[in-house]
């Protein structure tokens, strides 16, 4: 049913060019133009003109014309069976599947017609209706690609998994470059948990159509889940391609492509050489000196993780720590030599991998020393007006923010033309200075009187969380009822929700759950609520970058906001009301605020996931470990080097240990609640609310609950959430994230 010229691949969905199939149903020509259709001589020659027409999409100029001819010829089964078509294309389905259906009356033997009433079907949500079309063109002639991909969609519709998979499998059996039929496998493969199929699948997908942004989100998807036993099946160069895309998240590529980076014989060797606590310095400042640690530091993949990602491995991270030592030192001893291209480039990569982690590799006495006589040398020359060689900048950001320099105001950017030096200048001096001046603009909503409220307010204040570089591009989300309807599929969604719903983010933080909302929910009016103003700052800044301008962001406690007249369709708070001095409070507020048909997304901590997490907490405790950069980069350091009687990989596999604000979230926070299934259904019980249902990052996590529960697809049993999360305590590592709404 797409626009296609005679040369392209025939409406019908045969696989033939259009002037070698359906075509030659009007092979008969007649003079005359379509206007002056006057008899049935000049019918072919009409219903050409009418089918240029519809290809071209000028579906107001074809129609007429298919009436014209019906209304000569009521049993000319194309202008039948075209005129349906036009009517699907153009949203009147039933009366597409009537006129299809007279066409097959006359022409019963018509495979595309029954594939093309099945479309019908499909789009008035009567698969039953649209798998007996489909099944009947098959029957007709069984290499019909498109008719098995659309049969494919309506049985993934019915719930019939397995049968959709086999019939996207039979699409790519006939057409083997089906790009919708790879994108739907794809993501069926991946729903199903078979990750390794669904990669394979995509990596196809990408190499046939590298320019679609839905191609690529599935893509970062499927490895942000993949484990590590499947490296080798990852391309390496569309991994790397990857990091390039704007519509990823590269933090979903990180884990997979730092494992292929160790995975590196070349990187093996010097990852061994980090490890070695008595002689690894020694050799990484000797590897740096003859030049043989250039080739690691040249490594695109490297590069990229550096650049756009925050890493997320310990053992990385000991070589990271020793080469940005070794190449201080190596500067110092010679100020005056070049770098090597291949050397400044990694050390501005570092330098933005330093701030990502927000400085959290250890530091030595001799490094103290070393960032001292660095920061006197380049306050000299900038005050002398002296040309600063790049390494010497990036050397420095790679200690300390760039914007936090005593030389800061004196770095003119211009003087810089590499493109690692503007990203670096745009990220550690650019962005820093903006988000400052951004607090000034940040209105007030209420103010923040509770203590627990004020000592959260000012761990973010030091440490807004999360960072983040990117989420994919601004787009337009879909009405509030359609997407509701997507992620809760058992339920019922009342018809009543607005247009234009009006949303609250409540404890916003940097913003990335303002703008993942302004993503998902079509023409949506967004007030985005936190404590913290350094927080609330950088999520202007980087909202506004990737094109979201809308957002209200406001300064306030969720605590106070009873007092607001405004009431919202939906309420997101996530991973803020366990920090609360009395979580339920803050929920009970967040309630009143809710409309009586509005909707209600909560992000809790589990109480089982946790209880490594609560160990270390308490190990912090006992230890006084303070939370400061230093305290926590101290904390790692013993964890790192067994000092602390833990084993590195109770901790180690979080993501929130690789960075000063994610640990301090992680370990260090102030105030913390956990909970279990059933302690939730006692809150939603105490504040008259429903459960609807979790959200799922990882399809594991449903289909072991169906395993368990099969009589349940709704996946809506609290109590039965509890047994499965006993029997599987890391199943919610992440955290609950459900849907909720009152009860009527």
């Amino acid at each position: 049913m797409n626009n296609i010229g005679r040369n392209d691949p025939c409406y019908c969905g045969s696989g033939k060019k259009y002037k070698q199939c359906c075509a030659q149903r009007q092979s008969m020509a007649a003079p005359g133009g379509a206007g002056g259709l006057s008899g049935v001589a000049g019918i072919p020659h009409a219903l050409q003109a009418a089918l240029e027409y519809h290809q071209a999409g000028r579906f107001a100029q074809a129609e007429p014309i298919y009436r014209q001819v019906l209304a000569l010829d009521p049993g000319n089964a194309d202008a039948l069976h075209l005129s349906g078509v036009l009517h699907h294309q153009t949203g009147r389905h039933a009366e597409a599947a009537g006129l299809i259906g007279q066409a097959l009356t006359l022409q019963p033997e018509y495979a595309e017609a029954h594939a093309n009433l099945g479309e019908a079907w499909r789009a008035m949500g009567q698969h039953d209706n649209a798998v007996a079309c489909y099944s009947q063109a098959l029957a007709l002639k069984p290499g019909y690609a498109q008719a098995h991909y659309n049969l494919g969609l309506s049985l993934h519709a019915q719930g019939k998994l397995d049968a959709a998979v086999a019939s996207f499998q039979q699409a790519l059996t006939f057409m083997p470059e089906y790009p919708d039929a790879l994108l739907a496998l794809g993501r069926l493969l991946q729903g199903q948990g078979e990750l390794k199929k669904a990669l394979l699948c995509c990596q196809r997908l990408l190499k046939i159509q590298p320019g679609m942004a839905r191609n690529w989100s599935l893509y970062a998807s499927i490895l942000e889940l993949l484990s590590d036993e499947a490296l080798n099946l990852v391309d390496p160069e569309l991994l790397l391609h990857a990091f390039s895309q704007q519509v990823l998240d590269p933090q979903k590529l990180e884990r997979l492509a730092t494992a292929m980076v160790c995975a590196d014989p070349l990187a093996q060797g010097f990852l061994l050489v980090a490890a070695d606590a008595e002689n690894g310095r020694t050799q990484i400042e000797a590897a740096v000196a003859d030049g043989s640690l250039q080739p690691l530091l040249a490594m695109p993949l490297l590069l990229a993780l550096l650049e756009q990602a925050l890493i997320t491995d310990y053992r990385l991270e000991r070589l990271l720590a020793l080469v940005r030592q070794a190449l201080l030192a190596a500067l110092l001893r010679t100020p005056q030599a070049e770098a090597a291209p291949v050397v400044e480039r990694f050390a501005c990569g570092l330098a933005l991998q330093c701030f990502a982690n927000e400085y959290i590799y250890t530091i030595t006495a001799v490094e103290e020393a070393h960032i001292a006589a660095l920061t006197d040398h380049l306050e000299a020359a900038f005050g002398q007006s002296q040309p600063v060689p790049a390494i010497m900048l990036a050397l420095a950001g790679c200690y300390q923010p760039l914007y936090r320099q005593p030389f800061a105001a004196w770095i003119k950017p211009a003087d810089w033309a590499q493109a690692h030096v503007q990203a670096l200048l745009e990220r550690q001096l650019g962005q820093p200075l903006q988000e400052d001046a951004l607090k000034a603009e940040i209105p007030g909503l209420t103010g923040v009187a509770d203590a627990v409220s004020q000592a959260v307010r000012q761990q973010y204040e030091e440490n807004p969380y999360p960072r983040w570089k990117r989420r994919g591009v601004a787009g337009v989300g879909l009405p509030l009822d359609e997407a509701l309807r997507q992620r809760l599929p058992h339920r019922d969604i009342t018809a009543q929700l607005p247009a234009a719903p009006d949303i609250l983010v409540a404890g916003c933080g940097t913003g990335s759950d303002a703008f993942q909302v302004a993503q998902s929910f079509a023409h949506a009016g967004i007030l985005a609520v936190d404590i913290s103003k350094t927080s609330l700052a950088y999520a202007m800044r980087a909202t506004r970058e990737f094109g979201v301008t809308d957002i209200d962001f406001r300064h306030g406690d969720i605590l106070e906001l009873g007092a607001l007249e405004r009431r919202f369709d939906l309420i997101v708070c996530s991973g803020v009301l366990h920090h609360m001095r009395d979580p339920l409070a803050g929920w009970r507020v967040l309630t009143g605020l809710l409309r009586p048909d509005g909707y209600m997304n909560i992000g809790l901590y589990s109480r089982r996931a946790r209880r490594e997490v609560s160990a270390l907490r308490q190990l912090v405790a006992e230890k006084d470990y303070p939370a400061t950069r230093e305290g926590i980069s101290r904390f790692r350091r013993d964890v790192m080097q067994g000092e602390a009687g833990i084993d590195i990989g109770v901790i180690a596999i979080s993501p929130d240990f690789y960075s000063t604000s994610a640990c301090r979230d992680l370990i260090f926070h102030v105030q913390e609640h956990v909970y279990s299934p059933l302690e939730i259904r006692d809150c939603l019980d105490a504040l008259g609310l429903e459960f609807l249902g979790f959200e799922f990052s990882n399809p594991e996590t449903r289909n072991r609950y169906l395993a368990r529960f099969p009589d349940n697809p709704a996946c809506d049993s609290l109590a039965n959430w509890d047994t499965v999360e006993e029997e599987n305590p890391a199943i919610f590592a992440g955290m609950y994230q459900f849907w909720v709404r009152k009860r009527t």
